[in-house]
């Protein structure tokens, strides 16, 4: 499969896992994810991305490979957006 393990690894997954605090849990999806942005309103919000996608892998008791999957598709997803949208070539109207 093209997005097994691609951009969360199982050592990544394993470290997520046994992380309660969020702001830990938050430090390393912005290292995993290479989430750095000069804007802090950019990086607040890509952070809170990819933070409401992992709650939502633990709330559907998604294993390491479902995770791992899921968060790679949905990294992709922002990348190709935010690329879009600061290529201007978004519709006004999905702003």
């Amino acid at each position: 499969m093209f997005y097994n393990y691609r951009l969360l690894s199982k050592e990544q997954y394993a470290a997520l896992e046994s992380t309660t605090d969020g702001t830990a849990l938050r430090a390393l999806l912005a290292e995993y994810f290479e989430i750095s942005y000069p804007d802090e309103k950019k990086q607040k919000i890509s952070l809170d991305y990819h933070f409401y996608n992992y709650a939502f892998c633990k709330d559907s008791a998604f294993d390491g490979l479902k995770t791992s999957t899921f968060m790679s598709i949905m990294q992709t997803i922002w990348k190709v957006r935010a690329a879009a949208y600061e290529s201007n070539s978004i519709p006004a109207c999905s702003r």
